[in-house]
């Protein structure tokens, strides 16, 4: 539990969280983690409730996590995977800000 602690409240800070709401539910999640500093590098992950898929959820917490891990943060790679359960197509999702 500590290790998860600090990656999201250590310095350096190595995880940020993003969360949407749809009026005051909860439908969505996701963060941002900076794998490494010194290369720059990071990873995004988000899961979208299923009753709000479609209407650009997803897509905008994407764009808000790259934009913070490419703007915020400075990194210069940030990867992504897909789940092959996901109904969009990789293409879709958000590539750069």
């Amino acid at each position: 539990m500590d290790s998860a602690v600090n990656a999201w409240w250590g310095t350096p800070q190595l995880r940020f969280p993003c969360i949407a709401r749809v009026g005051r539910d909860v439908v969505g999640m996701g963060e941002l983690h900076v794998r490494s500093h010194k290369q720059r590098q990071g990873e995004i992950s988000y899961i979208v409730h299923p009753r709000v898929w479609g209407q650009g959820i997803g897509t905008e917490m994407g764009r808000q996590l790259l934009a913070h891990g490419f703007g915020g943060l400075g990194l210069h790679r940030i990867h992504a995977t897909c789940d092959p359960r996901n109904s969009v197509p990789p293409e879709r999702c958000p590539r750069s800000v």
